[in-house]
């Protein structure tokens, strides 16, 4: 049975949940390879290779450009295939649960040029494990360590005594966010674009997207897959 309906439905009862994601998950698989830049020529193609994969209609894709007007096509791409594949269904997720929920978002940017705050940058701050080569990589030089301390503190308070610190998740959506300033809660500050995805698909399937937008989903696929476990 699929995690993410198993957990909605009450599995697992009297067990806290922990979960979020990073601001720009997508740039893990983006740029190393120089993919947004090939992304970016693409265009339109781009965006309708996303919304076949995303299963959504025009109005999503013209709600993000609405929302992001400095982006260019990689990382509304990028953004709108990770709120798709991760930030739905987590929210879904922490909606349905009866249990508490904690919900952050990792926000601090990569010192390594263009990697943003790339998915699996947090693990080396979760663990307190800056100095490990895996997470040097990602992070580069100088990653600061008070920031490793509230999050490693944050994360064995959850183990613990069963709540990280902040506000348990309710209607009003408090996500932690971890950034280059002090951890602090916001409410909602996804909720704009998930909005978007409220609106049926259209019946009249997109284009099929081109072979390097394929590649990208399918990674972030997985990547959904292993979040909602």
């Amino acid at each position: 049975r699929d995690p993410l309906e198993a957990l909605t439905d009450g599995a697992a009862p009297g067990v806290g949940f922990l979960t979020g994601w990073t601001r720009d998950e997508y740039r893990l698989w983006l740029v190393p390879g120089g993919l947004v830049e090939r992304v970016d020529r693409l265009g339109a193609v781009a965006l309708a290779g996303a919304m076949a994969r995303c299963h959504c209609g025009g109005e999503v894709p013209r709600g993000y450009r609405a929302l992001l007007p400095d982006a260019g096509t990689a990382e509304l791409v990028g953004q709108l295939v990770t709120d798709h594949l991760l930030r739905v269904p987590l929210h879904r997720l922490a909606d349905g649960r009866q249990d508490p929920s904690y919900v952050y978002e990792f926000a601090w940017p990569s010192r390594r040029p263009g990697m943003g705050a790339c998915h699996a940058l947090e693990l080396g701050f979760v663990f307190d494990s800056g100095d490990e080569p895996d997470a040097r990589k990602l992070a580069g030089e100088g990653a600061p360590q008070d920031l490793a301390d509230a999050m490693h503190g944050a994360w064995v308070r959850f183990v613990t005594d069963g709540s990280p610190g902040w506000e348990r998740w309710d209607a009003h959506h408090p996500v932690q966010v971890y950034g280059d300033g002090d951890p602090h809660v916001e409410h909602g500050p996804r909720d704009r674009e998930l909005a978007l995805w409220t609106t049926p698909a259209p019946e009249d399937p997109a284009p099929a997207p081109p072979p390097e937008l394929r590649s990208v989903v399918r990674r972030l696929r997985r990547v959904g897959a292993l979040r909602r476990d």
